[in-house]
């Protein structure tokens, strides 16, 4: 394989309070020119390629997620039972509670009810042949599945709705979320906790329930289940909504993808781990170091802040040929797109279904499509997600 040569005499850096809305070009400059890049102001260590985001991801008692995940102060927002902020035995005695909603035998059984909602909020479109993907179903996809599983019911979706968005606002370069952002959760804490109290009285078969027992057992703080219950709703909506909205926005690169998906060239769940990999919906996550460690003859100290970016990572040549291609009939490989080890998404099973459903019911009905109006990305430092994706498509024949 022959290195990557970029013709440039400045120096590659990376901030990633800087918005980019292809950062994909400054992903593979770092990973050939300084795959340990340190930037100074920022004082923050960055990993680029596969081999060391993978091994590092794996090896959480070097690589801790004991001060939080992420550079900003999103963390707390789901304080203290956010349990990828945590490292064992926290982190296991947290997971463990809910970890059986997620496994797969159990994500298996909402595909019936993850295909209905899907065709519903497609209806519309399929008369208008038009929608913004991320407000008409990308959002409220994923909104509707994590609030079946969590307990919340269908006429309090536009609340939380409204709070989730809210969360996510950020001030580009800012490192502290706004006022808006911290209203928003704690009208989203508010709620939950009034939801696990009920469950305590009242208890149903779902999540808050759980979560309202083990409160109850003492396995779990009543802080800790109401925070559980935020970050579990949080998490459940943000990954799987990059994940649809970035792959319809970044098939229209790519129609000759399109067309295979939509003759059925690929099985479907092969073209969610490519579109996955092609455009990770978590660009990355923070790591503290434990202690020192020594890569690409860089001794990076003990108490550093370190980022694995995933983003990137699932773009290494040294892993893939030809990682800029989206080519949905590429052998799959492990990706990084749902991070690794211990803290590997715990919904990943669940945002694939939805995946595979969304894109089976859009490309047998609606297979061809194109920009209806300007597209508006987040400005997070590591979500890459849309905010507003406008189509227009024509009717299936």
């Amino acid at each position: 394989m022959c290195p990557v040569t970029f013709e440039t005499e400045e120096p590659v850096t990376y901030d990633p309070f800087e918005f980019h809305d292809d950062p994909y070009p400054l992903y593979q400059r770092l990973r050939e020119e300084d795959p340990a890049h340190f930037n100074e102001a920022r004082g923050l260590w960055s990993l680029t390629r596969f081999a060391d985001v993978q091994a590092a991801a794996r090896s959480w008692k070097t690589f801790s997620s004991g001060e939080g995940v992420v550079l900003d102060d999103e963390s707390e927002f789901y304080a203290p039972g956010g349990f990828v902020d945590q490292d064992p035995p926290s982190h296991d005695r947290l997971r463990k509670v809910v970890a059986p909603y997620f496994s797969p035998k159990a994500t298996a059984k909402l595909t019936d009810f993850v295909r209905a909602r899907t065709r519903a909020l497609l209806e519309p479109a399929r008369e208008t042949r038009s929608m913004d993907v991320v407000a008409d179903i990308a959002r409220p996809l994923p909104t509707d599945v994590v609030s079946l599983i969590i307990g919340v019911p269908v006429e309090d979706h536009g609340l939380t709705s409204a709070w989730f968005a809210g969360m996510l606002e950020r001030v580009p370069g800012q490192v502290d979320a706004p006022p808006e952002a911290w209203e928003a959760n704690r009208a989203m804490r508010q709620y939950m906790g009034e939801l696990v109290e009920d469950r305590i009285k009242s208890p149903k078969d779902d999540m808050a329930s759980i979560l309202a027992r083990a409160q109850q057992a003492g396995s779990v703080s009543p802080d800790e289940a109401v925070a559980m219950c935020v970050f579990m709703f949080y998490s459940g909506i943000i990954t799987t909504a990059g994940l649809l909205a970035n792959s319809i926005l970044n098939l229209l690169d790519w129609p000759d993808q399109i067309e295979a998906i939509r003759r059925g060239e690929q099985p479907m769940t092969a073209v969610v781990e490519e579109l996955l990999r092609y455009d990770a919906p978590i660009q990355s996550l923070r790591r503290i170091l434990l202690e020192p460690v020594t890569l690409h003859g860089k001794e990076i100290p003990e108490g550093a802040n370190l980022l694995l970016l995933w983003g990137s990572a699932n773009r290494d040549p040294r892993r893939w040929s030809d990682p800029e291609t989206l080519d949905i009939a590429r052998a799959t490989r492990r990706h990084l797109a749902f991070g690794e080890g211990i803290h590997h998404c715990l919904g990943a099973p669940l945002a694939r279904l939805e995946g595979v459903v969304m894109f089976e019911e859009m490309f047998s009905s609606m297979p061809r499509y194109e920009l209806a109006g300007p597209v508006t990305r987040l400005h997070t430092p590591h979500e890459r997600g849309l905010r507003t994706l406008p189509i227009a498509f024509e009717a299936a024949h």
